[in-house]
């Protein structure tokens, strides 16, 4: 074949293989339509998704964590088929599902294990069995006392700028992400919500904890 002719065939052979994909190239009578419903209204992921035999009866069971709205309506959701078996409410935003047997007893009806936060959720039987809290991590010293000094000030917005200005010294020297996620909030919001978030805050133990990111 010529070499002008060349460039002319791969532009052909392109619009064949594009036509495959067009409502028009599509030979419809070879696609079966899934099942589809508009008002399952379901929010989630892939890692927060698993198909396992629940019952150990050979029926396998969809398994869906919805993410609802991602601060309310925050479900554990088993589908049978295409209906709705049962919910179970989280109580924190789930970041993974995973099914596993924790024993050899018969029938072997597996566990739900949920990442969500700090801990993981084990449910057995679709009823709430056990969690597991991650250790808590060591606490910047410095960090510590700024927030114990703020606890004991009272209405001092003075104050409250010292501690931001204090907590930014303390990320330069170890980093962000060894901060507690109270302090990495405070730094993070504007000047105006500083002292409503302080106020709001420093009366509570300070917490640092790893977070669950995948099961």
């Amino acid at each position: 074949m010529p070499k002008t002719m060349q460039p002319l065939k791969q532009v052909l052979l392109l619009l064949f293989f594009t036509s495959l994909f067009t409502p028009r190239g599509l030979n419809h009578q070879r696609w079966l339509d899934a099942f589809s419903e508009p008002h399952a209204s379901i929010y989630t992921f892939g890692c927060c998704m698993a198909l396992t035999d629940l019952s150990a009866d050979g029926d396998y069971k969809l398994i869906i964590a919805d993410l609802g709205t991602g601060a309310t309506s925050i479900r554990l959701k088993v589908y049978k088929g295409t209906s709705l078996m049962t919910e179970l409410t989280l109580l924190d935003v789930p970041t993974g599902i995973v099914t596993f047997h924790m024993d050899l007893n018969e029938p072997h009806v597996p566990a739900i294990g949920v990442a969500s936060g700090p801990n993981i959720y084990i449910y057995k039987n679709l009823k709430p069995y056990f969690k597991f809290s991650l250790p808590l991590l060591d606490i910047n010293p410095l960090e510590h006392d700024l927030w114990l000094e703020a606890s004991l000030v009272r209405d001092k917005k003075l104050e409250v700028e010292v501690l931001y200005e204090m907590l930014q010294n303390v990320r330069q020297e170890v980093g962000f992400s060894n901060l507690t996620p109270r302090s990495q909030q405070l730094l993070l919001l504007e000047r105006s919500k500083w002292q409503q978030f302080v106020s709001q805050h420093r009366d509570y133990p300070l917490k640092r904890q790893v977070s669950e990111q995948l099961l």
